[in-house]
């Protein structure tokens, strides 16, 4: 299996010495995902979890991996969860979470809600299909891109500029392939901030000032051209442009016909998966 070539010089592994034997992690007839290659997901997720709690790579790896794949798979995650001294910038895992071991934090978050993990198997289950076509793999990998880029650990929703648009419908057309349209909410608010200064303390504050007309217009825009979203629009004032969560999979919150509107709950399983799929896919480069 083919993973990242790109390295940190971290804990840097050397590929030359064999510190398991091949044969005791190669099978014969092993089937082959066009993500996860001869390796189960499961599989992964525990390297990596393993290396976060302490175990050196050959460690974690001797029971699953062949070497130069944990490797790679190794150093992936850390190109992805450092910066280039080796300290985690924290774009897609929690400043909040406690290190199990001295190691940064390289392993995606699982949601541990029931659903939420059959969502996320289910949408794995989608994107192998994506996959297997090289032209809606590229649209996935277009869709990663953009994810690396607005990923933010701030705020679990992905936001949009109104002049991005364009990028923001490309990312939902593959969205809505991967996970159903009934968990997706889209936020359109537009406002400016206008500068406003109290006479008396002379204090400089800013004034939130509604463009309603141009709200009314672009979610008009937005329903047409995504009718099956239409139940799942908001129009809350925190950011002004589109805003795009998932909702959070409990039976009473999923958007159905009986139903007005959105619910507030999120869910970060779709962060789960981009993360995951980040790290075991990279034939683009990653714009860091």
């Amino acid at each position: 299996m083919t993973f990242a070539r790109g390295l940190l010089n971290i804990k840097k592994i050397d590929n030359s010495k064999q510190y398991f034997s091949s044969s005791n992690t190669e099978e014969e007839s092993v089937s082959v995902s066009p993500i996860f290659g001869k390796y189960a997901r499961w599989q992964i997720e525990e390297f990596l979890s393993e290396i976060e709690a302490g175990k050196v790579v050959s460690e974690a790896a001797q029971h699953h991996f062949v070497y130069e794949d944990a490797v790679e798979l190794y150093n992936r995650a850390l190109l992805i969860a450092a910066d280039e001294n080796g300290k985690p910038d924290y774009k897609l895992t929690s400043k909040y979470k406690q290190p199990k071991s001295g190691h940064i934090l390289i392993a995606p978050t699982l949601p541990t809600i029931v659903k939420e993990q059959q969502l996320v198997q289910e949408s794995f289950i989608k994107l192998e299909k994506l996959y297997l076509d090289q032209s809606t793999k590229e649209h996935v990998q277009r869709m990663l891109s953009i994810f690396y880029k607005k990923a933010n650990s701030s705020h679990s929703d992905l936001r949009f500029k109104f002049n991005e648009k364009q990028m923001f419908y490309d990312y939902l057309d593959i969205a809505i392939k991967i996970l159903p349209a009934r968990y997706w909410r889209i936020n359109i608010s537009a406002y400016q901030m206008k500068r406003a200064i109290k006479p008396k303390k002379e204090e400089l504050k800013y004034q939130k000032i509604m463009n309603e007309a141009k709200q009314l217009e672009t979610m008009k825009e937005f329903k047409a051209d995504y009718r099956q979203l239409s139940k799942n629009v908001t129009d809350n004032d925190y950011y002004s442009g589109y805003s795009l969560s998932v909702i959070s999979p409990k039976e009473e919150d999923i958007i159905n016909t009986a139903n007005n509107g959105a619910t507030r709950a999120s869910s970060s399983l779709m962060k789960y998966v981009m993360h995951l799929l980040l790290i075991v896919d990279v034939s683009f480069e990653l714009d860091r």
